[in-house]
């Protein structure tokens, strides 16, 4: 990400549910001295999205 790039989309879309659902994702964002962490999940009928801006 860059001041030229600095909107991305991350999708999460469920195309079966496997053994156990919900589909779940753990996204671990490290951002100079800062971390997060982001939990989201997804099942048929709903897609989670994350939205990145970068800023300086």
């Amino acid at each position: 990400m860059n001041d030229y790039n600095n909107f991305h989309e991350v999708i999460l879309v469920a195309e079966n549910l496997g053994d156990i659902p919900p589909n779940t994702a753990l996204m671990k964002i490290k951002a100079g001295d800062k971390k997060y962490e982001i939990k989201i999940t997804s099942d048929e009928q709903k897609n989670a999205v994350i939205n990145f801006k970068y800023k300086e």
